[in-house]
């Protein structure tokens, strides 16, 4: 079957879910940049990124048949995205612990980098809290075009506003998450 691109995610969910492999295609591949940016963002590796990224797709593959309509498939894939960068800083974090534990009962006494550090932290509120700290300007204009997929024209068209002020408004939302996460 040929799924069209314009097709909503919702129908391609339920087309999906009725084992239309093709219409899973199309939906993880409008999907596949924004999550692998997101990773990216976080951190700050490629090669991490796209291991991270192919773990989202799995779970969503995986879990696609439970997915029920009480919130849109974009906000779902998000979610099950944070999960993911969340269990992967956990995971890190366990693995820095349990080196650290050993270095302090075999090796002489490490003092806590600052990596280590921000390891420790509990990555998923810091994500929501550095969301939280942009403006509504920058959050809206971010989240329109990293979460729902929205093109810089179409956001300046919503927000009835010049192209470039919503390119700035992305550019000095990524500078400032990032600054505030590794804060």
């Amino acid at each position: 079957m040929n799924v069209e691109p314009l097709v909503s995610d919702e129908h391609l969910v339920q087309l999906a879910q009725n084992g239309q492999k093709n219409a899973y295609n199309v939906l993880l591949g409008r999907y596949n940049q924004k999550i692998q940016h997101i990773m990216y963002l976080y951190t700050g590796d490629h090669a991490n990124a796209h291991d991270l990224t192919q773990e989202v797709l799995l779970k969503v593959y995986r879990y696609l048949k439970d997915f029920k309509e009480d919130s849109r498939f974009s906000t779902w894939l998000y979610k099950i995205t944070q999960n993911t960068i969340k269990n992967h800083f956990r995971s890190l974090s366990q693995r820095i612990d349990s080196e650290t534990q050993f270095a302090n009962e075999y090796v002489m006494p490490i003092n806590h980098s600052p990596e280590h550090q921000l390891i420790n932290i509990e990555f998923g509120e810091q994500i929501e809290s550095a969301l939280l700290r942009l403006s509504d300007e920058l959050r809206v204009c971010y989240g329109r075009h990293i979460f729902d997929g929205k093109t810089y024209e179409d956001i300046a068209k919503e927000m009835n506003c010049p192209i470039g002020t919503v390119r700035s408004r992305i550019f000095r939302a990524r500078k400032l998450l990032m600054s505030f996460v590794r804060q």
